[in-house]
């Protein structure tokens, strides 16, 4: 008797399937393994991302029985669910979902804060980074340490907290750091604004300058006359700060209200009034008086000049001084009262004086010229016209005008002479023949 006998094979079902990464984490840019692991028998491994199979590709690599997968370098398009599936010839079993994060960064950090601030005032600074994971941060100013953390708050700033302050991001997967640095600059408030003059004086015709005094944080400065801004010109200079407004040639047009106005990003000031006025002069001085008067009259001379402060003024008669002020009264008039009269005006500030003179002439008192003089007085009258042979320009009033013959009688061919006689002071004298 014959037994036939034949062989058979028993295959066990996949018990266990596991996606697990193999070696360091996915960071951008650099290679990347996952491993599928299968307990039992397998055929083939087929590997899905989101749901769709994986093919091989220039950056997706597998190994000869696919159980390794190899992404190098990896992008932040990798990024998903991954899974593997294991089959054999009775069946087959899918890994729990791998999800798979690129890491990556931190890229260059973002300060967020003011670039000035007051003192006495509180800052905060915000740092931020793009990063997988979220950045650590360290805060440094002017290279030492003073914080951790994304915020950075300071505490009431004086002028030592102004330099750079400077953000680091950590990234402890990726092992990798970035810095951003910013200058915090440090404003004190514009607390005062003066305008000072550097003389006492202030003279027509000399330099004369003006600062600006401040207290705070000096960014800009600008002068003003009466309202209006100041610029430089021929005649004024303003220095490279702003700080001084120098006049060159001085002069009373200048007078006026200046005020400077001090600036910063974060205050400004405007100082006081300061009212300017030019001493200047005297000018030309002018005499207001009659130019004749009869002896015994008394005769008020006035005189003016344009200056600043107003002029002291001195009279002299004859090169003799004979009063001051402005105003001079001569006593009843005699003809030694004819003659030159000088008004001297002077102005202490500065310095300068300046004269002018005036001939006043005196006419002797007669009867005639008494009632001529009474009556002309009142319309500033000074020419007369005798109804006789001379016209005269009156000064000591013609009273007399008669011709006097010199010698014998006239005598053909012999040399014959007349004279005018005349009483009064005689500018000219006109002969005439026959009214001509």
């Amino acid at each position: 008797m014959t037994n036939d006998s034949s062989s058979s094979f028993t295959i066990e079902p996949i018990s266990a399937v596991s996606l697990n990464r193999d070696g360091k984490p996915p960071i951008l840019d650099q290679s990347f393994t996952l491993r599928c692991e299968v307990t039992g028998p397998v055929n083939y491994i087929i590997w899905l991302m989101n749901g769709q199979l994986i093919s091989l590709n220039n950056r997706t690599f597998f190994s000869t029985n696919n159980n390794t997968m190899v992404i190098n370098p990896i992008q932040f398009s990798d990024n998903g669910e991954y899974l593997c599936e294991a089959f054999n010839a009775v069946s087959n079993l899918t890994s729990i979902a791998y999800n798979h994060v690129v890491n990556f960064g931190p890229e260059r950090p973002a300060i967020t804060s003011p670039d000035r601030a007051m003192t006495g005032h509180i800052v905060t600074f915000n740092c931020s980074a793009s990063s997988q994971p979220p950045s650590q941060f360290s805060w440094f100013f002017n290279g030492s340490q003073v914080a951790a953390g994304s915020v950075y708050e300071t505490g009431r700033l004086t002028l030592a907290n102004h330099g750079e302050y400077t953000c680091v991001a950590f990234n402890n997967i990726t092992g990798r750091n970035s810095t951003v640095s910013k200058m915090l600059n440090i404003i004190v408030p514009v607390t005062m604004a003066m305008v000072k003059v550097m003389s006492s004086q202030l003279i027509a015709d000399y330099m004369f300058a003006m600062t600006c005094e401040t207290t705070g944080t000096i960014y800009s400065i600008q002068w003003m006359r009466n309202g209006w801004p100041l610029y430089a010109d021929n005649r004024r200079d303003i220095s490279m700060d702003n700080n001084t407004l120098t006049f060159n040639s001085v002069q009373n047009s200048d007078n006026g209200d200046y005020q400077c106005s001090a600036y910063n990003p974060l205050s400004n000031m405007t100082s006081p009034e300061y009212r300017l006025i030019v001493n200047y002069g005297p000018e030309r001085p002018v005499i207001m008086s009659p130019d004749i008067a009869m002896t015994g009259y008394i005769v008020t001379f006035n005189c003016s000049a344009s200056s600043q402060p107003p002029s002291q003024f001195s009279w002299f008669f004859n090169g003799s001084q004979v009063g001051v002020g402005s105003v001079y009264e001569t006593g009843p008039l005699t003809l030694a009262s004819h003659g030159e009269y000088n008004c001297v005006a002077f102005n202490n500030i500065t310095g300068r004086n300046s004269t002018v003179s005036k001939i006043f002439t005196i006419i002797g008192k007669t009867e005639e010229t008494s009632k001529l003089f009474n009556l002309c007085r009142p319309f500033n009258i000074q020419i007369f016209q005798y109804s006789c042979d001379t016209e005269v320009f009156l000064t000591v009033p013609v009273t007399t005008s008669t011709v006097k013959v010199i010698g014998a009688q006239p005598i053909a061919d012999y040399m014959f002479t007349l004279t005018c006689e005349t009483s009064g002071t005689i500018y000219s004298i006109q002969w005439m023949r026959n009214g001509w």
